[in-house]
């Protein structure tokens, strides 16, 4: 990134040309906005980046991963909910495919090592989290979807069907292409809302859309009498995060509540258990984001330390002082009490 090649937010290819001994590091100001600071030293062997022979930084085998692999991906479960009226056929088939896909093309867990062992790595991790997800997704099928959304819908509607909770699906299964390129809001988290630009306009929108979905559909099981129940169900959950949101605040060894968007979509999946157009739609970004978020991440703990929130990004910073020869590194500029220059 610092040579221009890559971009963080899309990746890239690049060449790494070895160009022999160095008595120097060059610093200065690189791609996306990284500063370095110039030093001398000798480096037995120096290299250099340049952008990949393919193109100007792009990669056959990302465009093959996104956009090639994603058609028969979308056909198939097309082909599954157009031709069926069965919602058990069609909720766990489009489910298993839409898991695979997510944890081995659209957006894999993050692995390292030779490249002959990446493939069996994401396999591996596949498998490990379908099991529990497969479990997870049978619950709620049985308490949110059998008897209530896709119940009995004629083939007559298999196309809307397809449309409103299939195409939702996908949207929230491939969120790491539209929601969060929309949405300026990578984690539900005190510092994130803070130091992210947008993030605090992001959130208000977050939490007025959800307020209006959530009256609707109260207003929706209201027709049906089924508010009491949804109530107390609710209630439970709620004294659950605030529990979570005292540990956050107390502190109790640098705990953070952080609400995943796994956990957003078990908390809201109930309240699609109707028979509704709208229900469809949510139902179907609900379910999307939960494949999402646990193919690609797992199950995070909703209380986790500063140090596992660090993403990425490293929006969060770090506490981690490097360490030479079993002793912290000081630099020049602290040991003379001056301001060290920011990286």
């Amino acid at each position: 990134m610092h040579a221009g090649v890559i971009s963080d937010s899309k990746g890239g290819c690049g060449v790494i040309e070895l160009v022999g001994e160095y008595y120097s590091f060059f610093g200065g100001k690189g791609g996306e906005r990284i500063e370095s600071l110039g030093f001398d030293s000798y480096f037995p062997m120096g290299f250099t980046i340049h952008p990949a022979l393919t193109g100007p930084g792009e990669c056959p085998q990302m465009e093959m991963k996104t956009a090639r692999s994603l058609a028969p991906t979308v056909l198939l479960t097309s082909f599954v909910s157009l031709l069926t009226t069965s919602a058990t056929t069609l909720w766990f088939t489009t489910f298993l495919t839409i898991f695979t896909h997510v944890g081995l093309l659209s957006d894999p867990p993050n692995v390292s090592g030779p490249s002959d062992t990446i493939l069996p790595q994401l396999i591996s991790i596949l498998f490990q989290r379908l099991l529990p997800a497969t479990f997870t997704s049978a619950v709620l099928f049985c308490t949110c979807s059998r008897s209530t959304t896709l119940r009995d819908i004629p083939a007559s509607a298999n196309v809307e069907k397809t449309v409103l909770w299939l195409g939702s699906l996908w949207i929230g299964a491939l969120s790491n292409f539209t929601l969060e390129s929309w949405i300026p809001l990578s984690r539900l988290s005190a510092h994130d809302l803070s130091h992210q630009p947008g993030a605090v306009v992001a959130l208000i929108g977050i939490v007025a859309v959800l307020s209006l979905t959530i009256a609707y559909q109260a207003y929706s099981f209201w027709l049906e009498r089924r508010v009491l129940p949804y109530l107390s169900f609710y209630s439970l959950l709620l004294a659950g995060i605030a529990v979570g949101a005292i540990i956050s605040i107390t502190g109790l060894g640098t705990l953070e509540l952080r609400i995943h968007h796994y956990v957003l979509a078990l908390l809201l999946l109930p309240l699609t258990s109707i028979q509704t157009r709208p229900a469809l739609v949510y139902q179907g970004l609900l379910l999307g984001l939960f494949i999402n978020g646990i193919a690609r991440w797992g199950f995070d703990s909703v209380i986790q330390t500063a140090e596992a929130l660090r993403g990425d990004d490293g929006l969060l910073g770090t506490s981690l002082v490097p360490v030479v020869d079993g002793q912290p590194l000081v630099y020049l500029s602290e040991a003379l009490g001056e301001e060290p220059s920011p990286l």
